[in-house]
């Protein structure tokens, strides 16, 4: 990836966003459709460590604006979609087709991107500029949420295989927390909360799930833009609102997971706005978790190993999420045929539309 342009990369994510979106858009056939799914999925999969990777030429602010970007993203998306199909009564079809042609916005941030003045490549003062740095150190203390861009400018240069390899290895403690946090997410909204409804709340069991994505997406708004909020604010509160401890969260998301788990299968809670909390409690979580990773990996290496380091943070993103969606084929079917047993409504053991 390192040898390929950052213009190329953006050709690429923008042509495969835009044929993906308009085969959705167009095609009949169920398999087609799912050719569009698949191409947009590459080119956001592609997107994310590109953006990523020119980030190491930027600020600290950069992430934390980047990561408050996706974050409003995923809270906008349906809000369009929602907008235009209902309130002002667009087809599915041309709702589709207008994102197609917001496309072009990607070249367009492309180039400011790229020709920023902000771009640096260190943030050293002038008598330190010289330092030389020996190889790449496994203590984990280097690895500490200050702003550490104290490298000479190396980025040009190409990493061996054992650079990259050692790279990798230091980045391993952080990049586990990260996988298992992502896994617990999507198994909690893919196949635990669908299967939780409840007599006593005020709207229909297949409205349900549409409250819990809706107060997920807005707490992983909010924990994905905290920082840049809070630096914006005043600067000295974005950097003492910065959170090292990954395990923490990490243990956090899982609790959450285990006690959703529990109260799918035993159904011991009484309302559904204790549901409501801890989902908001995990997508807030999640995007803590996010802002503070990304950070992490940014300021715990060299500045010649950023770059290629920055696109490595999906890695166990996607990682976690296949390894979610595998999973909750099995998971979401076990336990809402356990409500069914347990349930004399069954309405209540499935809280997503079915058609």
């Amino acid at each position: 990836m390192q040898r390929i342009p950052y213009v190329v990369r953006a050709f690429l994510i923008f042509f495969l966003s835009v044929t993906g979106v308009i085969v959705l858009a167009l095609a009949r056939q169920v398999q087609w459709k799912l050719i569009g799914v698949g191409m947009v999925a590459v080119g956001a999969g592609l997107g994310g460590p590109t953006i990523l990777s020119l980030t190491s030429f930027h600020g600290e602010l950069t992430l934390a604006a980047f990561s408050a970007g996706t974050g409003v993203g995923f809270a906008i998306a349906p809000l369009y979609y929602t907008a235009l199909t209902t309130w002002a009564c667009v087809s599915p079809k041309v709702a589709t087709l207008i994102m197609a042609a917001m496309m072009v916005l990607i070249f367009v941030c492309f180039y400011f991107i790229d020709n920023s003045e902000t771009k640096c490549t260190s943030s050293l003062s002038d008598d330190l500029s010289g330092v030389h740095y020996s190889a790449l150190e496994t203590n984990e203390n280097l690895c500490d949420t200050s702003n550490k861009d104290d490298e000479e400018n190396d980025e040009g240069t190409s990493l061996s295989w054992r650079e990259k390899m050692m790279v990798i290895c230091q980045l391993l403690p952080h990049m586990l927390p990260l996988f298992i946090t992502c896994f617990s997410e999507y198994i909690i909204v893919q196949a635990v909360i669908t299967t939780l409804a409840f007599p006593s709340s005020p709207f229909k069991p297949r409205d349900h799930y549409e409250y819990y994505i809706v107060v997920f997406v807005v707490g992983k708004m909010a924990g994905r833009s905290y920082l840049l909020v809070l630096s914006y604010i005043k600067k000295d509160w974005g950097e003492k609102a910065k959170f090292p401890y990954l395990w923490v969260l990490c243990l956090i998301e899982v609790m959450d997971l285990l006690f959703l788990v529990l109260a799918a299968w035993y159904r011991f809670l009484p309302s559904v706005w204790i549901v409501l909390l801890l989902v908001f409690v995990c997508g807030f979580n999640v995007g803590a978790f996010y802002v503070n990773v990304v950070i992490i990996f940014r300021n715990c290496l060299q500045q010649k190993y950023k770059e290629f380091a920055m696109g490595y943070i999906d890695l166990p993103l996607t990682g976690g999420v296949l390894t979610a969606a595998m999973l909750g084929l099995y998971i979401e079917p076990l336990l809402r045929e356990h409500c069914m047993i347990l349930m004399d409504n069954t309405d209540f053991c499935f809280t997503r539309t079915q058609s």
